[in-house]
């Protein structure tokens, strides 16, 4: 390992991944941070292509290690960002319901049925008409809030009732994950912090409340648990009637 890092090979090949990674670093960063959902993440990277004139040997590293590298990057990037861009086609009744006409916000709102037919159902349709008529006398907005924050202030405004489809399918698209490193950190949460030696006979129901609380920590530290201790007891309490 020593010999190989001291090499030359060494050097230009972590030179060359530098330049690659450092280009997406700052969108990973970005689209790692809580909150953001897929809609953040539809723009594409502009790709500037370098024209400078190469010696053969130089010319053969371009060619086959370089050229390769970025060649399957793009490939993979243009999958990632098509699966993205199509998903946020689906749910483009949620994302640019005032920009559509009454009869497109329909036709594509009955197509976000179809693929979540088991989840929501036809009234939908006048949800998103009405959401549509009363959003900006409603939540004093022109534009079109991100899904989370659109959701969020439907709780607040308490019309959760009026929109019960809206608020399902605005909770499935902000639960759908950006990057694979979201499951990832769950996982790892999961194994470092909660399935602990002392937890190893843990049941999976209250393994589960477990992973929810870590996940949700901050939301979780806000809550006062005298209340939940004070029932806790009661049910727990052994009480002998005379």
């Amino acid at each position: 390992m020593k010999k190989y890092f001291t090499s030359f090979k060494s050097l230009i090949m972590s030179s060359f991944w530098y330049k690659i990674l450092s280009c997406i670093d700052q969108k990973n960063v970005i689209i790692q941070k809580r909150g953001i959902s897929l809609d953040t993440n539809k723009k594409k990277k502009k790709i500037v292509d370098e024209t400078s004139e190469n010696t053969e040997p130089e010319m053969v590293f371009r060619n086959d290690v370089i050229y390769y590298t970025i060649d399957f990057i793009l490939s993979d990037l243009e999958h990632r960002f098509q699966a993205v861009k199509n998903i946020c086609n689906i749910f483009e009744p949620l994302l640019n319901f005032l920009s559509l006409t009454n009869e497109e916000l329909e036709l594509k709102t009955k197509s976000l049925v179809q693929k979540y037919k088991y989840d929501l159902s036809e009234n939908m349709c006048q949800e998103m008409l009405h959401l549509k008529t009363i959003y900006s006398s409603t939540f004093q907005k022109s534009h079109v809030m991100p899904p989370l924050e659109l959701l969020n202030s439907i709780y607040a405004k308490n019309v959760q009732t009026i929109f019960v489809n809206v608020c399902i399918s605005l909770r499935i698209f902000c639960t759908i994950p950006v990057t694979v490193a979201e499951a990832e950190r769950s996982f790892s949460n999961l194994g470092n912090s909660l399935k602990t030696l002392q937890r190893s006979t843990t049941s999976q129901e209250r393994l589960n409340s477990l992973a929810i609380l870590s996940m949700e920590n901050e939301l979780a530290s806000t809550i006062n648990f005298d209340d939940i201790i004070t029932e806790f007891a009661e049910l727990k309490a052994r009480r002998i009637k005379f």
